[in-house]
């Protein structure tokens, strides 16, 4: 069976490649077809949902069928693509590794442009946070009970949940797991999906989302608010990614406000990116200042070292800072870069 190619794309207009991942049940070998489509609302697009997932590795060691040709991915997507395969219907997804050819340079960049659009434009986002356990398993299925307890009441569901759910609130007999969901909680939060820099805007344009994670699923609505149900505090980083799924937190917390790109920077810093001039550039569509930016766009012809003298310029220029020892600040690396955007900050300021 012959490797898949690629057909080019129109990259004069909002086109994208979608897949259709035909019906299967579990343990079968992956069939699915690529067809064009269109994410503009000007154009009779097809539903379909996104998939948010992490790489992991470049080493693609499974393999797919495409078309009827042969396609290497990695072991993590192959995963993924098992567990959401239906076994009665196909199912339309975007899968970034498949759906864009990531040898084609231009390509890429007019995909990365669209990419907020991509997501927001999708009826769902799947989140694929990779194999269950024991522990997983277990919180997941608190989850799906608090899930059942926001359906069932109006308005704000969250006191009510944290009574029902809490030791400390009489209901002892129900949660004598409390120090295994908390440890669960830290094992999820911990998986490399969180700290994987495209997720923010895949997760932030999200009108609605699932999580995934082995056979269980919980809506991401949920999910952002169990922590402070069960009582568990979670990191800083791993916290302002729950803030950013669909729910309230949305608009009640520090996303509703300031989101410049600057804010970004330093508050994603810790995130992880295959190429490096994605942590830059990953943030460009959730930026409310960089978003539309004519100075500062994807451009996979750079190097790192211009992409980061772009975004220097661009965060220097945008606030009017004309201090000329700020110059220095255009020679840094990457690591000095994300390392020093405090003291910019305050330049700036």
């Amino acid at each position: 069976m012959a490797n898949y190619k690629y057909h080019p794309i129109d990259l004069d207009r909002p086109g994208v490649r979608l897949l259709q991942l035909s019906r299967g049940k579990r343990g079968d070998d992956i069939h699915c077809d690529l067809f064009d489509g269109w994410i503009s609302q000007v154009e009779q697009g097809i539903p379909y949902e996104a998939l948010s997932y992490t790489w992991e590795t470049t080493e693609k060691s499974a393999q797919i069928t495409v078309n009827g040709c042969t396609m290497q991915v990695t072991s993590n997507l192959y995963s993924a693509l098992q567990h959401l395969r239906l076994e009665a219907v196909d199912r339309v997804l975007w899968v970034d590794a498949i759906c864009i050819n990531q040898e084609n340079m231009e390509e890429r960049r007019h995909q990365v442009q669209l990419m907020s659009q991509i997501y927001k434009e999708a009826e769902r986002v799947l989140v694929w946070l990779g194999e269950g356990t024991e522990e997983s398993d277990l919180l997941m299925d608190v989850m799906k009970q608090l899930h059942e307890i926001s359906v069932k009441i109006e308005g704000d569901w969250r006191p009510l949940a944290q009574f029902w759910f809490n030791p400390r609130a009489g209901k002892r007999n129900m949660t004598p797991e409390i120090d295994i969901w908390h440890e669960a909680m830290e094992e999820m939060l911990g998986r490399p999906w969180f700290r994987r820099i495209w997720i923010l805007q895949e997760i932030a344009n999200a009108r609605v989302a699932t999580i995934h994670c082995g056979e269980c699923s919980v809506s991401a609505r949920t999910f952002a608010q169990v922590p402070s149900i069960i009582g568990f505090q979670p990191d800083t980083h791993s916290q302002a990614v729950l803030d950013i799924m669909p729910g309230p937190s949305r608009k009640e917390s520090w996303w509703g406000q300031n989101r410049n790109l600057l804010n970004l920077l330093i508050k994603f810093r810790g995130s992880k990116a295959t190429d490096d001039r994605d942590m830059i550039y990953a943030l460009l569509g959730i930026s409310l200042d960089a978003c539309q930016s004519d100075v500062l766009f994807p451009d996979y012809k750079k190097s790192l070292q211009q992409v980061i003298q772009d975004a220097t310029s661009f965060l220097l220029s945008h606030t009017g800072a004309v201090d000329p020892s700020l110059s220095k600040f255009l020679n840094w690396t990457l690591a000095e870069f994300l390392g020093n955007l405090d003291s910019l900050s305050s330049s700036i300021l």
